[in-house]
């Protein structure tokens, strides 16, 4: 029985100096997971500070009057391009209506003068037709009164 005793005395003593140790590791452990945990706080906090220090600065720099100016000449821009385009636009169609002004007196010029040799034939034509008429009037004449 002095055995088991001994073994239980050697248990007991083992099962003491493992709770001992294991309560020093988690005291340990405890400890050094609250100075993480302070440190990621503080670093947390410095993070946060630099952040809002970098967006004041943004805030403070932000001029608005380049941002108004940069605005104008963008407007500026839009507003010559326009006008160019409306310019071109303009002097094309200043350029193809001189054109089809052109091509218009040219058809008039040739209208009335295929017009004016319609109207010569139709005259020699009638007169043609007069003459014959003439003709035949006599031959008619000549012809009943036999």
């Amino acid at each position: 029985m002095e055995n088991t005793a001994k073994v239980t005395a050697k248990k007991t003593t083992k099962n003491t100096k493992a709770k001992t140790t294991a309560t020093k590791v988690n005291k340990e452990i405890m400890e050094t997971a609250n100075e993480i945990a302070e440190e990621v706080m503080e670093k947390g906090k410095e993070l946060k500070d630099a952040t809002t220090k970098i967006a004041k600065d943004a805030i403070n720099n932000f001029d608005l009057t380049d941002r108004l100016n940069a605005v104008k000449k963008a407007a500026v821009k839009a507003n010559e391009y326009a006008l160019e385009t409306t310019e071109e636009l303009i002097d094309s169609v200043a350029v193809n209506g001189e054109k089809w002004q052109n091509v218009t007196e040219k058809a008039i010029k040739n209208g009335l003068k295929l017009a004016e040799r319609q109207q010569t034939i139709m005259f020699t034509t009638l007169e043609a037709v007069k003459t014959q008429l003439d003709g035949s009037a006599v031959r008619l004449k000549k012809l009943f009164r036999k």
